[in-house]
């Protein structure tokens, strides 16, 4: 993936295990990560393990005021950078619960979690990517489009995440931007642990591609990965 050397990439979240695996193989490919997430030592735990690589930096978001933290980090990479290539939209947090256990509170969380912070990104590194005819790439789930029990919040959330990159690739198209979201059905960090599904690194390969010139004939798709599974 030649094309992604030297590229400017954000990835929104490297706590989450997709987000981690993004992180690292962008780095391997060269290009320039800007690690972003809210807890400080996972973080830096994903800092480590890239040590013998320099092309990356970190930025670490606010629980109280994410939207201003999300324009420092932006403000801080455009400064130094000049471009952003990509954007990887990695936030996750497990949400569970039936029709007869969730209460709206427990939607509104997930929505908070799951899909309010789209938003500033999106807003706030759409002139940015525009200028590079740029990507943008979301980490959705299967779970937004089947039906599996217990997973009422998370479902619906990552079903709204499909439908926003839908939205935001057809206000993107005109300007040469990419907007696809990959849905992975069960995923581990390892082949050992799987019986199906796939592994966390395959995932963030498929985000890797979706960010090279290779990809630019593909926008506005939620891309099922599902491994093995049938």
């Amino acid at each position: 993936m030649d094309s992604l050397k030297d590229k400017v990439i954000i990835v929104t979240d490297v706590t989450s295990p997709i987000g981690r695996a993004a992180a690292e193989v962008l780095v391997e490919h060269g290009a320039f990560v800007v690690m972003c997430g809210r807890n400080e030592t996972k973080v830096q735990a994903v800092e480590e393990g890239l040590s013998a690589f320099k092309n990356f930096k970190t930025h670490l978001q606010s629980e109280t005021n994410f939207d201003e933290s999300v324009k420092q980090t932006i403000d801080d990479v455009t400064k130094a950078y000049k471009k952003i290539h990509g954007v990887v939209y990695t936030e996750d947090v497990e949400c569970k619960g039936t029709f007869e256990e969730s209460s709206v509170r427990d939607l509104e969380v997930s929505f908070e979690r799951l899909v309010e912070p789209l938003v500033p990104w999106y807003q706030r590194t759409r002139c940015h990517v525009a200028a590079t005819k740029g990507s943008f790439v979301v980490v959705s789930s299967s779970a937004s489009t089947k039906v599996s029990l217990g997973n009422l919040p998370y479902s619906v959330s990552k079903a709204g995440l499909d439908m926003f990159t839908k939205l935001m690739a057809m206000e993107m198209v005109d300007q040469g931007v990419t907007v696809n979201s990959i849905n992975p059905t069960i995923v581990a960090e390892d082949k050992a642990s799987l019986s199906n599904g796939i592994t966390t690194q395959e995932a963030a390969q498929h985000i890797a591609y979706l960010l090279t010139d290779s990809a630019k004939f593909s926008t506005g798709r939620n891309i099922l990965l599902e491994g093995m599974q049938s």
